[in-house]
């Protein structure tokens, strides 16, 4: 007898298939869900784009407005005086609207330079004060020098004195121009304790960016030197002829015979002649700038002694500048002259 298998009723179900109808189960009773989830994501990617480009926008906004603000400083300072007050409004305007972070410590500073220029000096120093942080880089280093310049305007000398001081400035010790900074700090200090009648403390304060200047183009000359001389010594063991000779006067010279001795080959065989005399020229160029400078120096011809000196250092950065120095050679000269009728008459 033939039984016949009813569909549906008499089967044995595939197990693969049943888990392929579970799955699909799942997925429809959910699919409201995965929807939604997937809504969230889209929105998310947008509000993120969106989030970016707005970002990107408020920078490119704060830095067109403080190219302009900055722009329209320095126009208002070259103007008349009744001109310049409206001028610097608008720009204390202008750099209040910026907002995005990136410029925002720039803005700080050149409000408080604008307000000062127009001759708010508590608005200045308010807006200093808020600036002179480290963590506005060098803006909020030469804001804590700004402060210290309108505390002096204000004839706050103690403030100014302390805004000055060594410890205002030590935490801004890692931003970029702390030593031209510190050398402007120590000139306001001099002029603080001259105008605090401390002659012998703003003497000493000058002595001591003197001191400070001379150290340092001491060591751009030393380094400059170092550096001639590895440049002379390398060049040399390339060409397969090295010197013995640590000091640049040694390698110079052992340059110098390598240069003759290329000179008197053929053509053909000169390699690498230009290179050697374009260290060597350096070389030469250096030690007599040094020379000059070391011999007007002791003829007491100080021009020409400096100018020497930052010649014979390469030009790298010396710290406090050849201007620092001079104007503080030129304070102790006025203190030596200002003191001078006093003690002629304590003589007498």
């Amino acid at each position: 007898m033939n039984q016949k298998r009813v569909l549906g009723e008499e089967h044995e179900t595939d197990p693969f298939v049943d888990k392929v109808n579970r799955v699909l189960d799942f997925v429809k009773a959910r699919i409201a869900a995965v929807a939604f989830l997937a809504a969230v994501i889209v929105v998310a990617v947008l509000a993120g784009a969106w989030y970016f480009e707005h970002n990107r926008t408020e920078d490119v906004q704060s830095f067109v407005q403080m190219h302009e603000a900055v722009e329209d400083f320095e126009k208002a300072t070259e103007a008349s005086s009744a001109a310049e007050s409206a001028d610097l409004d608008a720009v204390i305007q202008k750099l209040s609207q910026v907002k995005a972070p990136s410029s925002l410590a720039r803005a700080q500073y050149y409000r408080a330079r604008a307000a000062l220029a127009k001759g708010d000096l508590d608005e200045a120093a308010r807006v200093f004060r808020e600036a002179a942080v480290p963590a506005n880089g060098i803006y909020g280093l030469f804001s804590q020098i700004g402060l210290g310049g309108v505390l002096e305007e204000k004839k706050d000398w103690t403030g100014a004195s302390q805004a000055y001081a060594e410890s205002a400035l030590n935490p801004f010790m890692s931003v970029a121009g702390f030593g031209v900074a510190t050398a402007e700090a120590i000139l306001g200090r001099a002029r603080v304790a001259r105008r605090m009648g401390k002659p012998d403390e703003a003497r000493a304060a000058y002595e001591s960016l003197i001191a400070k200047h001379v150290e340092s183009r001491a060591a751009a000359i030393r380094q400059y030197a170092d550096d001639l001389a590895g440049r002379a010594s390398t060049f040399l063991a390339r060409v397969e002829s090295p010197s013995t000779a640590t000091d640049l006067v040694g390698v110079g010279s052992a340059l110098d015979a390598w240069v003759q001795e290329t000179l008197a080959k053929p053509e053909s065989e000169r390699t690498r002649v230009e290179d050697a005399i374009r260290i060597q020229t350096e070389i030469e160029n250096h030690l007599r700038s040094l020379a000059e400078a070391t011999k007007a120096d002791a003829e007491g011809r100080t021009e020409a002694a400096l100018y020497g000196y930052v010649s014979a250092a390469g030009d790298r950065p010396i710290s406090p500048s050849r201007e620092q120095y001079q104007r503080a050679s030129l304070e102790i000269e006025r203190l030596s002259l200002s003191n001078a009728p006093a003690a002629a008459r304590t003589s007498q």
